[in-house]
């Protein structure tokens, strides 16, 4: 029927349910971080999705959200067939199979337990394409549209994602200054405050998905699509900076960050711990702290805040905050 009937739905969600279940039985096995979608059906619903919020779709990979997905599914199992074709931007002979596509892919998504997927604009010719023009000619790294060449800046990437810019700066800021005066301690060279000054700026956007998890999210999002203009090395720091801001501690039980080298590992938590600390120090998202002064003695280190108004809030953040950098740096962090 046109629409379909509650039985009709009920019958093929059923059917979808048993077909899935061996591939989401084996894939609950796998230790995976990001899911990605292409294909016809995939970019019609990530394009729906974006007409429908009125969220760009610009970008080569689309954030196509579980529950936004749940709900534009109860839209169109209520839809004529007509009124489907006439909300589709690209392909609208795929209207008749929209409301099976997205039945399978909300029980996909649903049942591996997944907040959201990546949708690319990319397809499989796409891929053989790019791979044949590698081996073909060594030199080509997979750019073919005119603005390949031009890399995208961390502010541009971060106001895709809508991020609290003041607040951004204002981190980094905070961490360049602590990452500075406690070389001794870090022992890291210079070429890693850009790394650290690009985790603070982008340490939020997994916000765009939704505040439980979004550190997570930020490192995803980091990890799939990051700014252009760093290199896949520097974006894996980058991401995983940006991961541990909060919550957990790094620790080798997590995959992403046990996929790193050692050096990389060692750079993650000195790096992280540092980040912590300046987002603490910006609780109130009020830039209050306006400087401030490292001080190590022994086992203690003392950073003496400057700032306007009661910064008591801050202090209390920044301390608890501080956790990870007294277990990296061996010692206690006292702020006054």
């Amino acid at each position: 029927h046109d629409p379909p009937t509650e039985k009709e739905l009920t019958a093929m969600n059923r059917a979808v349910k048993t077909k899935l279940a061996p591939a989401v039985h084996r894939l609950n096995q796998e230790k995976f971080t990001m899911a990605f979608g292409s294909g016809g059906t995939m970019t019609s619903l990530a394009g729906i999705d974006a007409r429908l919020t009125g969220e760009p779709h610009r970008e080569s990979l689309y954030v196509l959200r579980r529950a936004r997905l749940k709900s534009l599914y109860d839209l169109l199992r209520t839809q004529h067939l007509k009124d489907r074709v006439a909300l589709i931007t690209d392909d609208q002979r795929r209207a008749d199979i929209l409301v099976a596509g997205s039945a399978v892919l909300l029980a996909m998504m649903t049942a591996l337990k997944l907040d959201y997927v990546f949708v690319s604009s990319r397809g499989l010719r796409d891929g053989l394409m790019v791979d044949l023009l590698q081996k073909e000619h060594s030199g080509y790294n997979g750019g073919w549209m005119e603005t390949a060449s031009r890399s995208e800046s961390i502010e541009e990437f971060g106001e895709k994602y809508n991020y609290d810019k003041a607040h951004c700066q204002q981190v980094s800021r905070l961490a360049v200054r602590l990452f500075e005066q406690l070389r001794e301690l870090h022992g890291l060279p210079d070429r890693y405050v850009k790394v650290l000054h690009a985790a603070a700026m982008l340490h939020d956007i997994g916000l765009f998905i939704a505040y439980e998890k979004h550190h997570k999210h930020s490192y995803y999002l980091i990890k799939s699509s990051g700014p252009t203009s760093f290199d896949s090395a520097e974006l894996d720091l980058i991401a995983n900076i940006a991961r541990y801001h909060r919550k957990a501690h790094p620790s080798p039980k997590h995959l992403p960050f046990s996929q790193l080298s050692s050096l990389q590992q060692d750079v993650v938590r000195k790096l992280s711990a540092i980040l912590r600390v300046a987002d603490g120090l910006d609780f109130g998202r009020q830039g209050k702290i306006e400087g401030l002064e490292c001080q190590p003695n022994g086992k203690t280190l003392s950073i003496r805040l400057e700032g306007k108004g009661d910064l008591r809030d801050e202090i209390r953040s920044a301390t608890h905050k501080a956790e990870l950098m007294n277990e990296v740096y061996s010692l206690e962090t006292k702020f006054e």
